[in-house]
């Protein structure tokens, strides 16, 4: 069981897998880095579109979201090759799961 480093993600993992399975933390899972909008209200997503190749003012892109779900589906491969896992992650590695498996 993989989940973000961040709290709502370890409290939703802990809440549903522990003490069952181990939980391990990783960076690579966590929500984009919106920058400047990081905790604002979700309105500013209607425009997600322009942040696709240009970063979040201060933040990143959806493609360094994806480049680290992609990092992160090569260490799974190598490590956890036809094994289950679960994933307990945000948004935009969700979103960059679905590009990755298309």
């Amino acid at each position: 069981m993989l989940c973000s480093d961040l709290k709502r993600a370890v409290d939703s993992a802990e809440l549903v897998f522990a003490p069952d399975y181990p939980i391990l933390q990783d960076t690579r899972l966590r929500e984009c880095n919106y920058g400047k909008f990081n905790g604002s209200p979700e309105k500013f997503k209607e425009s997600m579109n322009m942040f696709i190749n240009v970063p979040f003012l201060q933040g990143e892109s959806y493609k360094d979201v994806e480049k680290r779900m992609r990092d992160l589906c090569q260490f799974l491969k190598e490590n956890y090759d036809n094994k289950h896992i679960a994933l307990v992650a945000h948004q935009a590695p969700q979103l960059a799961l679905d590009v990755i498996l298309a």
